[in-house]
């Protein structure tokens, strides 16, 4: 039990010292960087952040309740193979898919070249660097987390609550929104509030995009700017905005009193005629926008030039990306055991504390991480390199060590 104990406080004080780190820069404030921050950097990053979050949330819930609801209540051609595919973009990191949209709808990409060949030279479609485009390719790969909580959820919530409601005659739209909905709703909010953990953590897309928000902007004042005070002070900012989202979900989650009967299996609406290939249509678009064709486009990329670029080095890229999976897996599975250990073994106040603690770094973005672990392993660093007379200048910095912490 002692072992146990000790091993969560020091795995809880590991996840809370990043956050400390960047918090503490709060109790500092330099009065330039900040003067400078609320002229020429926040007001974009904070309505570009905003409107992000708020334009991910509408996108990912017309989405994923969209499709929920209709593979889990009705019956239409490719139905079997949508109701598992439709999850696939989640395999496709969101910066991936950014990359592979602006290389299709940018002015010189094929889309907009092949409109112009059609309607004309001055046909202009939206700027897809943008924020437009970021809540687009957000919302092609985040809608899966609301799909598959939603589905779940229209599947458990029970075919004889849809038909109480139906002899009452609703209409099966009216049953969505009068019965189905305010069942699932507990499901719904924590797949929406995942999507908005994840966009607000996102810095690879918005990077390829050229969209300004805490995260790129965290990045630029470390790497641009050369000033990690300033860079860890956006982020003390974006700590806050992440817990809140945290905190709100928790609660969310604590409030489900929602009973719902054991699962049954629905006698799903067979569609036919117009409204069943509407339905594949529709349900074919998003696979198709989210998944198959940037997949497909990524495959030409590399029959028509990626082939000769390939050489030794992306054997090395490869084993590097493999090798730090598997030990960084196998870190989280032997530190998740012990938090879940001592979550069930001891049942004290202070373990619970200690296991909300541990778990709070799935809620913070990468670039938060970076610099909160960064600030404390360069003081480190140094303090070994003098205590010990060590020449090299970087013995912990850039090390597979820290990153693994992180």
């Amino acid at each position: 039990m002692r072992f146990l104990n000790v091993s969560l406080w020091l795995i809880a004080s590991l996840a809370a010292l990043p956050l400390l780190v960047v918090l503490s820069s709060l109790l500092q404030p330099d009065t330039e960087i900040w003067q400078h921050l609320s002229e020429h950097v926040l007001p974009d990053v904070l309505l570009n952040t905003l409107s992000l979050l708020l334009g991910v949330l509408c996108g990912v819930f017309l989405l994923g309740v969209s499709l929920a609801w209709l593979v889990s209540q009705y019956q239409f051609p490719g139905r079997n193979i949508f109701a598992w595919a439709l999850i696939l973009p989640l395999a496709m990191p969101a910066y991936v898919l950014a990359f592979v949209q602006v290389g299709l709808l940018d002015f010189t990409g094929p889309v907009q070249t092949g409109l112009r060949e059609v309607f004309g030279q001055q046909l202009r479609l939206p700027e897809v660097r943008s924020v437009g485009g970021g809540i687009l390719v957000l919302t092609l790969a985040f809608y899966p987390y609301v799909y598959l909580l939603a589905r779940n959820a229209f599947d458990t919530v029970g075919q004889r609550a849809l038909e109480v409601g139906q002899s009452l005659g609703l209409s099966p739209f009216q049953s969505l929104l009068r019965v189905a909905l305010p069942l699932a709703r507990p499901w719904i909010v924590a797949g929406g509030l995942l999507a908005l953990m994840e966009t607000l953590s996102d810095f690879g897309a918005m990077y390829v995009l050229g969209v300004d928000t805490f995260t790129t902007a965290i990045y630029k004042a470390w790497f641009s700017m050369f000033s990690l005070s300033a860079a860890a002070q956006l982020a003390s900012l974006l700590i806050l905005l992440a817990l809140t989202l945290m905190i709100f979900e928790r609660w969310r989650r604590g409030k489900r009193r929602y009973q719902v009967s054991a699962h049954q299996q629905n006698r799903r609406r067979i569609l036919s005629g117009p409204k069943a290939w509407l339905t594949f249509a529709f349900a074919a678009v998003v696979l198709s926008s989210a998944f198959i064709i940037p997949l497909i486009q990524l495959l030409l990329w590399v029959a028509e030039s990626g082939i000769a670029d390939l050489d030794s080095r992306y054997v090395t890229f490869i084993w590097h990306s493999i090798s730090l999976a598997a030990m960084a897996s196998a870190v989280v599975l032997v530190l998740a055991f012990i938090v879940s250990m001592a979550d069930y073994r001891l049942k004290s106040y202070g373990s619970r504390i200690a296991v909300q603690i541990a778990s709070v770094g799935y809620a913070i973005p990468g670039t938060v991480l970076a610099v909160g672990v960064f600030i404390p392993v360069t003081w480190l660093n140094n303090k070994l390199i003098e205590w010990f007379s060590i020449e090299s200048p970087t013995m912990l910095e850039g090390s597979v060590m820290v990153l693994l912490i992180a």
